[in-house]
């Protein structure tokens, strides 16, 4: 790890506990094992340096690999959403709490610097046209009822995944049980089920 990503780990850790104005650039140094000039190298300021922190996270965590879903010609749709979905999940197993930290400090950082908003918002719509790519394959194909266009379809796999990652990253609890949140592939795969060529009468 070079010392500018040493930097980026040391003060995400310590925003993330101790939010923004709970954080000095001496904490930052410290924690890094960096001196105030080496630190002043990569970083103009605490907010520059804030800035840069969630946009690391954000690479690392929001963002994954979606190149892969954009490029690669996938054999019908329930092969795409499989793998999009056992992806997510996968990345929901691994950072659990975590996620729900990086989270909060996303929505902190969004108010604080508007332009990360953009930056999700592209995120979103990219997604958006690749889920409604593949589904335009699939309906053309025969595997897709076209009930539905393939924009309305995409718009409701797109509210499954947020819905179901919110479920998975911010997990409810009432007073009598806990309420196990579902995979995002298990919500795609009842989905599926309904979107299916010959399944046309249960979206009526």
């Amino acid at each position: 790890m070079n010392t500018k990503d040493k930097i980026l780990e040391a003060a995400l850790g310590l925003f993330l506990s101790g939010g923004y104005d709970g954080v000095s650039i001496s904490d930052i140094v410290k924690a890094a094992n960096v001196s105030k000039g080496g630190l002043y190298n990569y970083f103009s300021s605490k907010e520059d340096l804030f800035y840069q922190a969630v946009y690391h996270s954000y690479d690392r965590l929001g963002a994954f690999d979606v190149k892969k879903f954009s490029e690669k010609d996938f054999q019908d749709f329930k092969s795409f959403y499989q793998e999009f979905s056992s992806t997510y999940d996968g990345l929901l197993s691994m950072h659990g709490k975590k996620l729900s930290e990086l989270v909060i400090l996303w929505i902190h950082a969004i108010k604080k610097f508007p332009d990360l908003n953009a930056r999700s918002k592209k995120f979103d719509n990219l997604i958006f046209d690749i889920f409604n790519r593949n589904i335009e394959k699939g309906q053309r194909s025969g595997e897709l009822s076209n009930k539905l266009n393939s924009r309305e379809i995409a718009s409701i796999y797109i509210l499954v995944f947020r819905s179901t990652t919110i479920d998975n990253v911010f997990p409810a609890e009432s007073l009598e049980t806990h309420i196990e949140p579902v995979s995002i592939r298990h919500a795609f795969d009842d989905l599926y089920y309904l979107i299916r060529k010959g399944e046309e009468n249960a979206l009526s």
